[in-house]
């Protein structure tokens, strides 16, 4: 969650750059961050209706089980998001500091 709210504060900056690589990886982190969002969604309203038509404790255990299953899933999938993005914003700078050397 605070990486979330660290990307949120984080992402208008990337927006004002105006080199197109960055504009890209704002592009990009913009869109996963959507993705996740959607995602999030979806599952809560699975558990709410898991939930919902739940008659008795076991069922209910299920649908916990059923959630937290999903929350880690998407939990190593943003792990993944990040750093891939983590990678890609290190080569973007690495190439700007070569062609800043360059110049």
């Amino acid at each position: 969650m605070k990486f979330l709210m660290i990307l949120v504060l984080s992402v208008p900056m990337l927006a004002m750059a105006q080199d197109d690589g960055k504009a890209a990886l704002f592009q990009e982190a913009k869109a996963d961050m959507l993705s996740n969002i959607e995602t999030r969604m979806g599952n809560l309203n699975e558990a709410k209706s898991c939930v919902s038509a739940a008659t008795d404790g076991a069922s209910l255990k299920a649908c916990h089980e059923k959630i937290q299953a999903a929350n880690r899933e998407l939990k190593e999938e943003i792990k993944g998001q990040r750093k891939d993005m983590r990678a890609k914003r290190d080569e973007w700078k690495e190439k700007k500091k070569a062609a800043k050397k360059s110049n």
